[in-house]
């Protein structure tokens, strides 16, 4: 078998060893539990910006009116 999964480790390029890495980089895997703090608490962040800048532009929409 060939492809990126079918070399050795030690044979790997560098752009091979980061492509092997890419679900544990994803889900924090990488650095066991406090990494998947850090990465459950950056996605927490990421998907509280569209509601949080939602709130902010209609209190500002809602101020101008009067």
């Amino acid at each position: 078998a060939g492809g990126t999964y079918g070399i050795k480790l030690a044979e790997a390029s560098a752009g091979d060893k980061l492509y092997r890495m890419n679900y544990d980089i994803h889900t924090g895997s990488i650095l066991g539990l406090p990494g998947r703090i850090i990465v459950f608490l950056a996605s927490l962040i990421i998907a509280s910006l569209p509601v949080t800048g939602m709130i902010i532009w209609w209190r500002k929409k809602k101020k101008r009116r009067k």
